[in-house]
C-alpha cells in the first residue's frame, strides 16, 4: 500500500489539502450515492464510520444530515485539514489495512478512490478485514472505486485548463496501464501561472466487479448492487464504466 508520505510526496493535490477540497467542491455523487443506499438499505442507521476519508468533505455532509461521523484517514496533513474545516467532526489518523477502533457501525464508507491504494491482494484482503471488524450486524458497506483498466488512449497526453478562485494552472495527464499488477499510474503535470511546475505519480489497482464481489464474500459481505452514476442505480448502461459504487450488506 502507498505510505503516507509518498501519497503526499507524489500528488500536489495532497500537499494542498484546500485545493483538494476546492477541485472537488461540486462531487455530490458520493454523498448523494450513500444517502440513497441507506434510505433504501439500513433507514434506521445513526453511525457511519468512513476509511480514507480524506479532507472531511463528505463526511462533514452525512454529520449535517445527522449521522455520528467517525473518520479515518492515513495522511496526517489530511487529517489536521479536516479537524480544522470541520471542528466538530471526529477524524484521526490510520490505515485501513490494519486499524482496529474500540467502536462498530452501521454504514462502512472507503469512497474517492481509497481502497485503490491498496496494491497488493494481501492489502485488499486486510482492507476488507477492516470492514468486517469495524461492521454492525447488516451494516452496509459502500464503495467507490476502479473497475476496469482505462481505455488505450489514456496513455496519449491529455491537455486541460484548471482555473478555480485560487488555482490557475495547464494540466498535462496520461494514464499507464501495467496488466501484470492490475495497476494504473497517472502522471499529472501541473503548470502554474505564477510559473510554479509540479509532477504527480499516482498508482492505483484495479478490482474488476467479479474480483469485489469475491473480497466482500470472502469478508462475510454480501453484495447488493453496483453502479456508477446514482442517478441510474436502477439501469444496465454503465457497465462499461471505468469506476464503480458498490454496496453490500455484512451478513457474518
Amino acid at each position: 500500500m502507498t505510505r503516507p508520505g509518498d501519497l503526499r510526496s507524489r500528488s500536489l493535490l495532497y500537499r494542498n489539502p484546500s485545493w483538494y477540497d476546492e477541485l472537488l467542491s461540486g462531487a455530490t455523487a458520493p454523498v448523494e450515492a450513500v444517502q440513497a443506499l441507506v434510505a433504501d438499505y439500513r433507514p434506521d442507521a445513526r453511525t457511519v464510520l468512513e476509511f480514507g476519508c480524506g479532507t472531511g468533505r463528505d463526511l462533514a455532509h452525512l454529520a449535517a444530515a445527522g449521522f455520528e461521523c467517525i473518520g479515518i484517514e492515513l495522511q496526517p496533513e489530511m487529517v489536521d485539514y479536516a479537524r480544522h474545516q470541520h471542528p466538530g467532526l471526529t477524524v484521526e489518523v490510520g490505515d485501513m489495512r490494519s486499524i482496529r477502533l474500540s467502536v462498530t457501525a452501521d454504514i462502512l464508507l472507503c469512497l474517492g478512490n481509497s481502497l485503490a491504494y491498496n496494491h497488493t491482494d494481501r492489502d485488499m484482503h486486510e482492507a476488507f478485514a477492516t470492514f468486517a471488524a469495524h461492521a454492525q450486524p447488516n451494516a452496509l458497506l459502500v464503495l467507490f472505486t476502479p473497475v476496469a483498466p482505462p481505455p488505450p488512449e489514456a496513455a496519449n497526453l491529455a491537455v486541460s485548463r484548471v482555473d478555480t478562485d485560487t488555482i490557475h494552472a495547464e494540466v498535462t495527464t496520461r494514464v499507464v496501464w501495467d496488466d501484470q499488477t492490475q495497476t494504473t499510474t497517472m502522471y499529472r503535470d501541473w503548470v502554474l501561472d505564477n510559473g510554479e511546475h509540479h509532477t504527480d505519480v499516482i498508482q492505483r489497482r484495479i478490482l474488476t466487479r467479479e474480483q469485489l464481489t469475491t473480497h466482500l464474500t470472502r469478508a462475510g459481505f454480501e453484495l447488493l448492487e453496483q453502479f456508477a452514476d446514482p442517478g441510474q442505480r436502477h439501469t444496465n448502461d454503465d457497465r462499461r464504466a471505468r469506476s464503480a459504487f458498490t454496496a453490500a450488506r455484512y451478513c457474518a
